[in-house]
């Protein structure tokens, strides 16, 4: 079995960093049952109890089908405990990234995570508190009903990247990038270094992110974050440059009220969302994102 990467922290506990899967994988397997039945003492995110695996058809133990922990009998138990497992404890906790940089190199070993995915755990990494905030901004109905994406990107955990997307350009003024990033490099770097500005500033950037997303649903539905055709139609797949441009621009909105504003005037709403969207379409194809912030940022605070 491949090694485990574990970090030592500075009250003396471990945090896996590598084999979370393989380890829960064999406490699922192994549990005691608290009474007769499939029943464990594990329990889900919710305090539910779970129940004990069992193992699913090998091609050369065909006896050992559909068999759980207790079915295995005592010498087979007695084997499967002694098994060696090899921990490697990463024991420099004055450095906060040194987990993650790890976790971040063994990744790119194996079947690699997308980018929010790795960040995800980052944010766990460094406090619980800030993935627990920019997960649930997701939870917003409008945002489920405007976000047209694949399954496929629901799945890599796509929303919660647009939701880090939010965070991190209502503290633009913070941390604008530079120009060498890209946009998962500027993603990261706003996480790694500046997310208490974004835990500082949650209960506005949720109430700018309804704002947002209520505002936009109810004006273009699932058009909100589709860009322009050369008939000027709203078309095609959803667009983060798209996403990005109205973010800024609400968040702009918000900003200069310092509030969600009591009325908008919604012909003027429609006709400057319009202008951003021939703003973004006349972007030339492969221009860095950092650069079209800066560009963009500068564009919604003429509008506002």
């Amino acid at each position: 079995m491949p090694i485990f990467f574990v970090y030592s922290t500075r009250e003396g506990t471990f945090e896996v960093i590598d084999g979370l899967q393989r380890l829960s994988t064999i406490f699922e397997f192994i549990a005691q049952p608290i009474t007769e039945g499939p029943k464990s003492f594990l329990r889900d995110e919710n305090d539910n109890f779970k129940e004990a695996l069992k193992l699913n058809l090998t091609e050369s133990k065909l006896e050992f089908e559909n068999l759980g922990w207790h079915d295995l009998g005592i010498e087979l138990q007695r084997k499967f405990k002694q098994y060696r497992l090899v921990l490697s404890v990463i024991k420099d906790s004055s450095q906060e990234d040194t987990k993650y940089d790890l976790f971040q190199r063994l990744n790119s070993g194996s079947t690699p995570l997308s980018g929010q995915e790795s960040r995800n755990c980052l944010m766990i990494m460094l406090n619980d508190e800030l993935y627990k905030f920019i997960s649930g901004l997701t939870e917003s109905e409008s945002f489920k009903e405007i976000i047209d994406i694949s399954e496929n990107q629901k799945y890599q955990s796509y929303s919660d990247e647009l939701a880090t997307w939010f965070s991190a350009l209502f503290i633009y003024d913070d941390y604008s990038g530079n120009k060498n990033q890209n946009s998962e490099e500027y993603l990261d770097a706003v996480i790694k270094n500046h997310f208490t500005k974004i835990i500082e500033h949650k209960i506005n950037i949720k109430e700018c992110f309804t704002f947002t997303m209520t505002t936009l649903n109810k004006l273009k539905e699932k058009q909100a974050f589709k860009t322009l055709s050369s008939k000027g139609i709203e078309s095609g797949a959803f667009n983060l440059t798209c996403f990005i441009a109205l973010s800024l621009y609400f968040i702009s909105i918000y900003k200069k009220n310092n509030l969600v504003p009591e009325e908008l005037d919604q012909e003027i709403l429609e006709k400057n969302i319009q202008e951003i969207k021939e703003f973004v379409k006349s972007k030339p194809r492969g221009i860095r994102t950092i650069a079209f912030i800066a560009d963009i940022n500068r564009k919604t605070n003429e509008l506002c």
